[in-house]
């Protein structure tokens, strides 16, 4: 999987809080962080600038994600 921002090598990480344990992309290269929520929600708002420039369809970006 590729950055959407820079375009860099993505690497899965997994998180831990109190309750729940995770997983998300993080860049190596800028250090981004994408989860499925994330993807999900710029699907569902796109960027007001987003016209502008290549839209990035992330549909098939959260079926990446292990499971």
């Amino acid at each position: 999987m590729r950055c959407q921002k820079c375009n860099g090598w993505m690497c899965t990480e997994r998180l831990s809080d109190f309750h729940s344990m995770f997983d998300l992309w993080r860049c190596v290269n800028c250090g981004a962080r994408f989860d499925k929520i994330i993807l999900e929600n710029r699907k569902a708002s796109p960027r007001p600038d987003a016209s502008k420039e290549e839209s990035v369809d992330v549909a098939d970006e959260v079926g990446a994600f292990p499971d």
